[in-house]
């Protein structure tokens, strides 16, 4: 078990855009999910941090990586954005849009921390659940990339919403 405490909050953070075989801070910290991005590909995004403690993907948008044993990427294409709703002015947080040219790994952690919160509130997993079984339910419904599950390029895979909100039985 990977959080410290029994009871608490979950914790996600983006794992960094260098490129760099380790997660950033506060991602690499105890305790917290960590977050690489994929691109509309399902490919790792070429600027992701990834590495062995990397827990999960979601989309950020941005070109692929050259991963030349992962049959989803190909990075001389050029890939669409990928839309988040969010501030498109942070003079006028009042406004919110669809910016274009918008990517990384802070892309890519919103989706994890509302799928984390849509589990918490379904009960799936039963009323206050704690983050560890947070973390171990989005491992195990997250649609595994990159081979064999967990890896270090995608940690458990990309995150489902479906699956993992889904009721069990």
């Amino acid at each position: 078990i990977r959080f410290a405490h029994r009871r608490g909050v979950v914790v996600v953070a983006a794992s960094g855009n260098e490129q760099m075989p380790q997660l950033a801070y506060p991602a690499r910290a105890p305790g917290v999910i960590s977050v690489g991005a994929t691109t509309a590909d399902r490919c790792l995004a070429d600027y992701s941090n990834d590495g062995p403690k990397l827990d999960l993907v979601a989309p950020g948008g941005g070109a692929d990586a050259s991963l030349p044993n992962d049959p989803n990427c190909n990075p001389n294409r050029n890939l669409p954005d990928i839309y988040q709703m969010t501030f498109g002015n942070p003079y006028n947080p009042r406004k919110f849009g669809y910016p274009t040219d918008w990517y990384g790994t802070s892309m890519a952690a919103p989706h994890v921390a509302a799928i984390a919160a849509m589990v918490i509130a379904s009960g799936v997993i039963g009323r206050h659940p704690t983050p560890d079984q947070v973390l171990a339910h989005l491992e195990a419904t997250a649609q595994p990339l990159g081979g064999s599950k967990p890896n270090s390029d995608y940690g458990y895979g990309l995150v489902d919403a479906g699956a993992a909100t889904a009721p069990s039985g």
